[in-house]
């Protein structure tokens, strides 16, 4: 059973690893949306203007409430990737840092 400094280590992980997987699922709902209708775009950028310009299989335009739900979407792609900045940084300090004999051990 691991004490309870271990189980407090492992909390940054826990919370990168799931804001990384929040964000995906995410991203996998807006390909899906986009694939329903026959179109692909690349989620970087201005997605929000992307989506002004995409165009559905047969060239129509995308229909409003499709398109504002993917930008609702997007919106929640943007502050899950800024949450993910955080973490990661600290872990990255901790980890070039830390005297710990397990970090060291993870650092080699």
């Amino acid at each position: 059973m691991p004490s309870v400094a271990e189980e407090d280590r492992r909390q940054l992980y826990r919370e990168l690893l799931t804001t990384k997987r929040d964000r995906t699922r995410v991203i996998k709902r807006i390909k899906g949306l986009l694939a329903g209708g026959g179109m692909r775009l690349e989620l970087h950028g201005d997605v929000g203007t992307q989506l002004e310009e995409v165009h559905q299989w047969d060239g129509t335009p995308l229909p409003a409430a499709l398109r504002a739900r993917l930008k609702r979407e997007w919106q929640k792609v943007q502050p899950l990737t800024e949450q993910i900045g955080s973490p990661e940084a600290e872990r990255h300090v901790a980890l070039r840092t830390s005297a710990e004999r397990v970090l060291e051990q993870v650092r080699q």
